[in-house]
C-alpha cells in the first residue's frame, strides 16, 4: 500500500486509498485536497473546483445518484459540498475532455490546513495495464484556470487465467516452427508472476515440456508436425 501526496503553490493533494489496483477491479477511491499553504495565501471565496473524467474510463464521472457507477461525493470537513454537473464548453480555460464535468464551489476562505475530500466511488477500473489519471481543476475570482496535481492510479494485471499460444499460420511437415505462449489473467494482461511448466502436446502427442519461468511469454523452438490436417 502507497500513499501519494503532491503539492502545488496553493493545493496539494493525496490519496487516502491505495495506488495500485488490479486491472478491471471496481473500487471507491478517496483525494483528499489540501488548501493553503500559510497566511496571506489561500482560496477565496468564489473558488470552483473542476472534477474531470479519466480519458480511461468508459462512463464519466458523475452526481447524480449513488446507485450509479462512477459517483463522485465531496465534503468539506463533515458538511457535504454538494458537486453539480456543467458543460465544459461553457468554462474557459479547461482542456478537451468529455462534454460535462462536475464542480463545487467554495462559500468560505479556505484557511491554511482545510481539506477538502473527493471520494470516487464504485469507479470500475480500465482493464489494461496502464497508469489513470484524475484531472482536477481550480479557479477564483482573481485567477485563471489552474491544474491541481495529482498522482496516478496504477493497474496491475491479476492472477494467470489463460495461455494464448501463437503459431505460424502455415507450416511445412517436417519444418521447424517456434511457438509462442502468452500468460495472462482474464483480460489477457501479461501476469507479472512469471510462467508456469507447461507441457506441449502436438498431434495427440507429447512434444515438449517447458520448465517454469520469470517471463510471461515463452517461447518454444523447434517444434514440427509430421501429419498433415
Amino acid at each position: 500500500v502507497c500513499f501519494v501526496e503532491i503539492s502545488t503553490a496553493e493545493v496539494s493533494s493525496r490519496w487516502q486509498t491505495p495506488v495500485s489496483y488490479t486491472a478491471g477491479q471496481t473500487a471507491s477511491l478517496t483525494l483528499t485536497l489540501s488548501f493553503g499553504t500559510g497566511s496571506g495565501n489561500e482560496l477565496e471565496p468564489g473558488t470552483r473546483i473542476y472534477i474531470d473524467t479519466p480519458n480511461s474510463l468508459a462512463w464519466p464521472l458523475q452526481s447524480i445518484s449513488q446507485q450509479r457507477p462512477n459517483y463522485v461525493y465531496v465534503t468539506k470537513g463533515a458538511d457535504e459540498v454538494k458537486a453539480v454537473a456543467v458543460r465544459r464548453d461553457a468554462v474557459s480555460g479547461l482542456p478537451p475532455g468529455m462534454p460535462l464535468l462536475n464542480m463545487v464551489e467554495i462559500d468560505e476562505s479556505g484557511s491554511s490546513g482545510g481539506n477538502l475530500t473527493i471520494e470516487y466511488r464504485n469507479v470500475t477500473l480500465p482493464r489494461t495495464v496502464q497508469t489513470m489519471r484524475f484531472p482536477l481543476f481550480y479557479s477564483s475570482p482573481s485567477r485563471s484556470m489552474q491544474t491541481v496535481s495529482v498522482a496516478g492510479i496504477r493497474t496491475s494485471a491479476g492472477i494467470a487465467e489463460k495461455v494464448l499460444v501463437s503459431a505460424p499460420s502455415i507450416v511445412r511437415l517436417d519444418s521447424p516452427f517456434d511457438l509462442l505462449l502468452q500468460v495472462t489473467d482474464a483480460n489477457n494482461n501479461l501476469v507479472s508472476t512469471g510462467s508456469p511448466s507447461f507441457e506441449v502436446i502436438v498431434d495427440g502427442v507429447f512434444a515438449r515440456r517447458v520448465a517454469a519461468g520469470r517471463s510471461a511469454m515463452v517461447n518454444v523452438p523447434g517444434m514440427s508436425i509430421t501429419t498433415a490436417g
